[in-house]
C-alpha cells in the first residue's frame, strides 16, 4: 500500500511537469514505469500464509520456525511490516519480510499485535540464571 502511494506521488509529479517535457521528464517516466513493474512483480511473488505464535515459538508462512524474535519495522495500526529470521529445512537462517494486514483475520489482529509488541522471544526466558 505504501509503495503504491509513493508510485502515485511520482506519477503525479511527472504529470504536473508535463507542459515542459524534456529528456529528464522521459528519464523520470521510464524510471517510474520500471520501478512500478518491479514492485508489482515483487508483490505478486510474495508468499501468503499464516504467521503465528503458539505460546512458545513463532512460525512464518509455510510452518517455517523463526529463529529470533520478530522485529516490527513499520506499524501502520492496520498493517505491519515485520522482519523475521526463518530456518528452512537443512538451511541456515535467512531474513524474511512479512506484510501483515488486519483484514486477513480481524478477530486475531489485536492478539497478534500484543504478541509482537510484548517482546516475547523463543527459547528460555531466563538464560544463565540458576534456580535452587
Amino acid at each position: 500500500m505504501a509503495l503504491g502511494l509513493v508510485w502515485l506521488a511520482g506519477f503525479l509529479a511527472l504529470a504536473w511537469a508535463w507542459p515542459v517535457p524534456s529528456w529528464r521528464w522521459g528519464l523520470g517516466a521510464v524510471t517510474l514505469l520500471l520501478a512500478g513493474a518491479a514492485a508489482w512483480r515483487f508483490w505478486l511473488g510474495t508468499a501468503e500464509g499464516e504467521f503465528r505464535w503458539d505460546g512458545g515459538a513463532w512460525y512464518a508462512p509455510g510452518e517455517l520456525p523463526v529463529s529470533d524474535a520478530p522485529v516490527v519495522r513499520f506499524d501502520g495500526l492496520r498493517w505491519l511490516l515485520v522482519l523475521v529470521r526463518v530456518v528452512g529445512p537443512g538451511t541456515s537462517p535467512a531474513s524474511c519480510w512479512l506484510w501483515l494486514e488486519a483484514a486477513a483475520d480481524p478477530p486475531a489482529w489485536t492478539a497478534l499485535r500484543r504478541a509482537l509488541f510484548s517482546g516475547a522471544v523463543p527459547g528460555p526466558a531466563s538464560e544463565g540464571i540458576a534456580h535452587e
